[in-house]
């Protein structure tokens, strides 16, 4: 009788329509842990890039004082200069 050999059984390999199915999913969905077992969710949208704000508005309404008074002091300068933010001459 011919001994079995014991090894590492090869896997097979994806096929293109596979592997984009599995890019598609890894994109659309993540995977979080609850009670220590794996959970696949959907992705939560891009955040939001807050360097870039520049509306007082908003970054009264998010309590984000830091950049609010960066904002005001940038206005202020502005003003100083005798200019509005488009760099047009205040009028008198």
């Amino acid at each position: 009788m011919a001994k079995k050999k014991k090894g590492k059984i090869k896997k097979r390999k994806l096929t293109l329509a596979e592997k984009l199915e599995k890019k598609r999913r890894k994109e659309m969905y993540e995977t979080i842990f609850i009670n220590g077992k794996q959970k696949r969710v959907r992705r939560s949208p891009p955040e939001i890039d807050y360097s870039q704000i520049d509306d007082p508005i908003f970054l009264t309404q998010n309590e984000m004082w830091e950049e609010l008074h960066a904002w005001e002091q940038r206005r202020d300068g502005l003003l100083d200069q005798g200019c509005d933010q488009e760099g047009n001459g205040i009028p008198s």
